[in-house]
C-alpha cells in the first residue's frame, strides 16, 4: 500500500494533474471505456490508501473514524458498479421520466443522496486528517476548509493540495 503511495508521490504535480484530467478526454467506446472504468477504480483505491496512510499518522484523540471512511468509499464503489451494470448509459430522474424507472426510483434517489453524503465525508476525512497532522491536534472546519475546497475541485485543486499531501504523508 505505502509502496504505491511512494511511487505516486515521486511524480511531479503537473504529471498527476495530466493523469487525472486526461480521462475526461478519452472516447466513451470500446477499449477506452474499459480504460476509463479501470482508471476510476484506481482513483478509488488510491483515495482509500491515502486515507489509511493519513489515519496512521494522526495524533491521539483526533475524532476521525476510519471505519466510516471505509464504509463511505465502499458505498461509492458499490453504487458505481451497480450503475455500470444496470444503467450503463447512466440515469437521469426528473418529473418527466421518473415513472419509467418504476419502483427503483424509490431506491435510486435516496441511494444517490447517500453516495453524495459519502463523497463529502471522504473529502472531509482527508482534509481534516491533513490539517490535524499539520497542527498536531484536533481542528475545526475553519482550519481545513481550504483543503476541503481544493479536494472538492480536484482537477484544479490538485496543483495546491498534492504538494501538501506529499509533505503530510511523508512526514517532512
Amino acid at each position: 500500500m505505502y509502496m504505491i503511495l511512494k511511487k505516486l508521490f515521486q511524480l511531479p504535480t503537473w504529471l498527476v494533474f495530466v493523469l487525472l484530467i486526461s480521462q475526461a478526454f478519452l472516447p466513451s467506446t470500446g477499449i477506452w471505456l474499459i480504460v476509463r472504468h479501470v482508471f476510476i477504480f484506481s482513483i478509488i483505491f488510491l483515495v482509500y490508501n491515502i486515507g489509511v496512510a493519513l489515519h496512521g499518522r494522526l495524533p491521539s484523540h483526533h475524532g476521525l473514524n476510519i471505519n466510516v471512511y471505509t464504509a463511505c468509499l465502499a458505498l461509492i464503489t458499490v453504487f458505481y458498479v451497480y450503475i455500470l451494470i444496470y444503467y450503463p448509459d447512466g440515469f437521469y430522474i426528473d418529473n418527466n421520466n421518473y415513472e419509467s424507472y418504476g419502483s427503483m426510483v424509490y431506491v435510486l434517489a435516496p441511494l444517490t443522496l447517500a453516495v453524495l453524503f459519502s463523497f463529502i465525508y471522504v473529502i472531509r476525512f482527508i482534509a481534516k486528517a491533513m490539517a490535524t497532522i499539520k497542527f498536531g491536534s484536533r481542528v475545526t472546519f475553519a482550519y481545513y476548509i481550504n483543503n476541503f475546497l481544493l479536494i472538492w475541485f480536484w482537477p484544479i485543486g490538485i496543483w495546491w493540495i498534492y504538494p501538501e499531501l506529499k509533505t503530510v504523508i511523508n512526514g517532512d
